[in-house]
């Protein structure tokens, strides 16, 4: 199971595939303004979409441009991400 989530100001969509050619219709959730509660969420909806399977490969895009320097996001919810 491959998964693709896209984490919003407003909302996340997680979704994932079997085969990589198509994806199945995504979870779509609001993001939680709480970093913990976010990385909390995001891990249940992958749960919820790998749904027993084996997870291969996880790819995540998130709000906001990345500070080169600091090797972080800069979205203001969400900027102690490491990248």
């Amino acid at each position: 199971m491959n998964i693709v989530a896209d984490i919003g100001g407003t909302n996340m969509r997680v979704a994932g595939s079997s085969d990589t050619t198509r994806f199945d219709e995504p979870i779509i959730l609001g993001t939680p303004k709480e970093y913990d509660q976010g990385v909390v969420a995001l891990a249940e909806a992958m749960k919820n979409v790998a749904a027993s399977r084996m997870i291969e490969s996880v790819v995540i895009g998130i709000r906001g441009s990345v500070s080169r320097e600091k090797g972080r996001s800069n979205a203001p919810t969400y900027h102690s991400i490491c990248v």
